[in-house]
């Protein structure tokens, strides 16, 4: 294997400059009124993709529930909506901007409001933690930096990309029990 130039070195050093600081820093500043704009967009695809559910008794329970988690919520800027939608699995996401969606799975498995305000909880958390967005700024210093990676060196690109996709399941596993302890904040 060919020993690394200096080019090579700094190149990487560059990188490791750039994405550490960043890696760190909750949502690198998007507006709220971006984030808010952005999911909006992304809400209204899933919701066209998806079978909305309006049916009046779930909305009713969901809200009961989420009324009581939102009165308590670090973010006030951030106007939730809470979208039941078809699909039998057991989950529950949040994306930018306060929207959530829960999967008719989940309300099907959950036996109890706590339960449900568990999962709620917990994407919510998501979102005022700024996981939503973190997630789409780190991605993008991460393609940059993969690519200064390229120009330098095949090798170190290809490395570059592999500690990448660690880095981010790291920063996954952090953000999952963030949001754990978030939502059990919001429910106590």
């Amino acid at each position: 294997m060919k020993k690394p130039t200096r080019r090579a070195l700094r190149a990487v050093a560059l990188a490791a400059a750039l994405w550490l600081p960043a890696a760190q820093t909750p949502a690198l500043a998007m507006s709220t009124s971006k984030e808010i704009a952005q999911g909006k967009v992304e809400n209204a695809q899933i919701d066209a993709e998806s079978v909305v559910i309006k049916d009046p008794f779930l909305s009713s329970w969901v809200a009961s529930v989420t009324d009581k988690l939102v009165q308590y919520r670090i973010r006030k800027d951030i106007p939730y909506q809470f979208t039941i939608i078809q699909d039998e699995s057991i989950n529950a996401f949040a994306i930018k901007g306060g929207f959530v969606h829960i999967n008719m799975g989940l309300l099907n498995f959950v036996t109890s409001d706590d339960q449900l305000a568990a999962t709620l909880g917990h994407e919510m958390g998501h979102v005022e933690l700024h996981h939503v967005t973190k997630s789409d700024n780190t991605n993008a210093i991460l393609a940059i930096l993969e690519g200064i990676l390229s120009i330098v060196s095949g090798p170190a690109a290809v490395l570059g990309s592999i500690g990448g996709e660690l880095a981010t399941d790291k920063f996954s596993r952090v953000d999952e029990l963030q949001a754990d302890h978030y939502g059990l904040g919001l429910m106590a």
